[in-house]
């Protein structure tokens, strides 16, 4: 292994507003809304290179955190809970189809 980059000192760093995959399901997490386990699986699937978790981390890079109870926060959850829970599909069952 290399010897780690030293931080740059008196480096002035701007606020970071919290963006992103982890910084979301950690905002979730505090608020209740994700169970730690969930939080600790998204990270695991994250590091495995889940193809679903890395779609979502790309779509998610500039997503800023959204504000509590807003819809934003609501589609980010079941976003998280899809990657989480894929759909327990019937290997043998066709699709449903949509309805017109």
């Amino acid at each position: 292994g290399g010897a780690g980059g030293a931080g740059g000192a008196g480096e002035v760093v701007a606020p970071v507003v919290p963006k992103g995959l982890m910084a979301l399901s950690a905002a979730l997490e505090a608020r209740g809304l994700l169970s730690q386990e969930d939080g600790e699986e998204l990270y695991r699937l994250a590091n495995d290179n889940n193809p679903q978790v890395m779609e979502l981390h790309r779509a998610l890079r500039q997503q800023a955190v959204p504000a509590p109870g807003s819809p934003d926060e609501h589609s980010l959850l079941l976003q998280l809970q899809l990657c989480l829970a894929p759909p327990q599909a019937e290997p043998t069952a066709p699709t449903p189809a949509l309805a017109p």
